[in-house]
Formats: structure tokens, C-alpha cells, sequence
């Protein structure tokens, strides 16, 4: 976090009410929930908090608890704006009319040309953020990343004063969904102790489990995954592959479903659509002996509950795991790793214990504190 003060933007104590503005693809991320986890630690903090969308964006105003942009007349005293930076959000007209100070939840940009030749309206919206963000920028009190690559875009992007923040999506047991998985800390001693019982890494009848679990839609790179499967299969072993999560392009799926048969493991490589992606995350891997994840936009919450169930991670998007470059054989061989080196095996998941560690519900609201604190310019009565 950014070190300057914002009291030049805030006055120290002045803030008695926290209000989110919603709208845009919230594609796999759990975002109601996320959401509502944010409504309740501000509240906690003795503030209000209500949430906002504009009018005819169905995939908020049908959810409980949303109240439309018109009802924010009145609430202008003493308020905040937390706006959510989604592609596409129809609530930008409406900050730049508000006078409220404004922090900014950005969520990392994404290549707009992996869209392109699905969806050019989403290709378009994705475009577009950079610039609107640039423009938030200078009316902005304070710009949240939730990661710290997303922060470093921020910085990038003129904002004066940044935080990062992990999100609760998927690691709020309280929302009772699959961050129930971070309900407790991981057992890294119980761990180990099964590995050293154990010998020698012994995989199950039929080969590995391959788990990625997000949005099925063109940033997250799944055909890097299948291909990274497919070459595995032809160097080593048996094995399957589900990708699971809310199917958020149905064109891109279909092709991934055609690049599967025609590679020869349609039978190998399923398709599950679990709606939000952390809906089911705990559920799912269960069932896995790795989370594999490709591209620069990996689930995060999915490699928490990850981290907190001992289940390692491979990934190219730089954020957690066993990090390694783009390419199909250079996954397989790093996921053969990972399944056949126990000591390795062991680094790689207490160092995903410890992400979920710090992202878990304890974590992540201790740096919400924090946050509260230097917008209200006093602790929060509940910290």
C-alpha cells in the first residue's frame, strides 16, 4: 500500500457510509457474493453500505439486496463510492456525475485480442477499460487491486494511492459455498506426515486428476491446458482433465470440446458447467491431484481453496504455484513434478498454504481494517 496520505482527499473522520457501485461482466467470480462480503465488513466497521446498479443491467438488479442507481439520491453526505471496474459497466457515466470522493476495485486487465475473434462487443468493452480507468485515475481517493499485478496496472495508470486486496471470493466460509475449504487453516502437519508415510507418490487408478477450475472463456487460455494434458498423456501416463466453471462463451467451449476430439481425448477432457466458479470449488477438487491454470487472468480463489485442501498448483500467469513459461511440454513435464516428487511436491503446497493463509476471511479483513482506517481517518470500532 501506497504510504501518502489521503487526507487531502478525505477528511480524517468524515466518512459515515461505504457504497458500492456494481454492473458489467462479472463472468466467473463469484461477485455477488464477493460483493455482499464486502457490504458486511463495512458495516462492520459501523458504516453503512448499500449497493447500487443501473436499471435494466439484469445480472444485478434480479439479485437480492441491489438497489438501483436512481435510489442513491440523498446518500451524497459523508459518503464514499466503491466502484468496481468491470468491462462494459454501465455505472461510469454516473460516477463521473457524482461528487462522493471514489475507490476504484480494479481486477486486472485482460487481452482484449483473445476475444476478438469470439465476441467483439466484449473485445471492445475489454479495450475500453484501460482508458476508463486512466480517467478514474484523477478523481480517485484511493485504487484497490486484487492482486499485486492488478495494483501495478493502477500505478501504471496514474492512480496516486494504491492498496491490494485478495478478494473473499471463495474464501468467506460465512457465505457457506467453497471457501468453506478456509474455515480452518490448512494442516500442513497432517500433510506431512502422509507424505513421509507414504514413499514414493502413488497415482490413482486411470492417471492423474487435471482440475482448472474459472470461466470457460478465451483470457483464461484453456486450450493451453489441454494442450499441456495432451502432451503429458503422449510422454507419460493415463489420465483426465475437467475444467470447470460457468461457461461465459459458448463458442469458445464448443472449440474446446472439437480441439479435445479431434487431439483424440474426448473422453479424457470434461467440461463442467458449475455456474460462478467458486460455487463448486471445493467440491471439485476434491477430486484432484493438481490445479493447472494457464494465461495471465488464474482464478485466484480457486488457488486458495487450492492451497487450504493441500491439492498443488501449476500455472503460467505468475501469481502462485509452481510458476512456469507458456508451452505444452514444459506443463506436462512440470505437472510429472509435482505428482512424482514428493519433497517438491511438499514446497509447492505449503507455499500454496501459506496464499490461502493470507487470503483467508481473518486476512483479508484485517487489511479491509486498514483500508477503513486511512479512508475514515480512524480505526474501525469493530477491528
Amino acid at each position: 500500500m501506497d504510504p501518502r496520505p489521503i487526507a487531502h482527499l478525505i477528511a480524517p473522520g468524515s466518512v459515515r457510509a461505504i457504497h458500492q457501485f456494481v454492473g458489467g461482466c462479472c463472468g466467473g467470480l463469484g461477485f455477488p457474493e464477493h460483493v455482499e462480503s464486502i457490504r458486511r465488513t463495512v458495516r462492520a466497521a459501523g458504516m453503512a453500505s448499500e449497493v447500487f446498479a443501473a436499471t435494466g443491467d439484469e445480472d444485478w438488479t434480479d439479485l437480492d439486496g441491489i438497489r438501483r442507481a436512481e435510489d442513491f439520491h440523498g446518500f451524497a453526505e459523508r459518503s464514499v463510492i466503491l466502484f468496481h471496474a468491470l468491462p462494459g459497466s454501465p455505472m461510469l457515466d454516473q460516477i463521473f456525475r457524482r461528487p462522493e470522493p471514489v475507490m476504484v476495485w480494479h481486477y486486472g486487465l485482460v487481452d482484449p485480442g483473445l476475444w476478438a475473434p469470439w465476441d467483439q462487443i466484449t473485445a471492445q468493452r475489454w479495450g475500453f477499460l484501460p482508458s476508463a480507468l486512466r480517467l478514474l485515475a484523477g478523481r480517485s481517493c484511493l485504487g484497490i487491486g486484487n492482486s499485486i499485478a492488478a495494483e501495478e496496472e493502477l500505478v501504471r495508470m496514474g492512480f496516486p494511492v494504491t492498496a491490494t486486496i485478495l478478494p473473499f471470493v471463495g474464501v468467506d466460509p460465512s457465505l457457506g459455498h467453497g471457501g468453506s475449504a478456509l474455515a480452518t487453516p490448512p494442516d500442513l502437519a497432517t500433510h506431512k506426515a502422509m507424505n513421509r508415510d507414504a514413499g514414493a507418490q502413488s497415482l490413482p487408478a486411470g492417471g492423474p486428476r487435471w482440475i482448472s477450475i474459472g470461466g470457460i472463456a478465451p483470457h483464461r487460455r484453456l486450450e493451453m491446458v489441454i494442450a499441456g494434458f495432451a502432451a503429458y498423456r503422449a510422454a507419460y501416463a493415463e489420465g483426465i482433465l475437467r475444467i470447470a466453471g460457468p461457461v461465459e462463451e459458448r463458442g469458445y467451449a464448443n472449440s474446446l470440446s472439437r480441439f479435445a476430439e479431434e487431439i483424440g481425448l474426448g473422453g479424457e477432457v470434461e467440461l463442467l458447467d458449475t455456474g460462478p466458479a467458486m460455487a463448486r470449488a471445493a467440491e471439485v477438487l476434491k477430486e484432484a491431484d493438481v490445479l493447472v491454470t494457464a494465461g495471465r487472468e488464474a482464478t485466484a480463489g480457486a488457488m486458495a481453496v487450492a492451497g487450504a485442501m493441500c491439492v498443488p498448483v501449476v500455472s503460467t500467469d505468475g501469481t502462485g504455484g509452481f510458476q512456469i513459461p507458456p508451452g505444452a511440454g514444459i506443463m506436462a513435464a512440470a505437472v510429472r513434478r509435482v505428482l512424482c516428487d514428493r519433497d517438491f511436491a511438499s514446497s509447492v503446497i505449503e507455499s500454496g498454504a501459506r496464499d490461502a493463509a493470507s487470503r483467508s476471511p481473518q486476512g483479508t479483513r484485517a487489511t479491509w481494517w486498514r483500508v477503513l482506517e486511512r479512508v475514515t481517518g480512524q480505526l474501525p470500532a469493530a477491528a
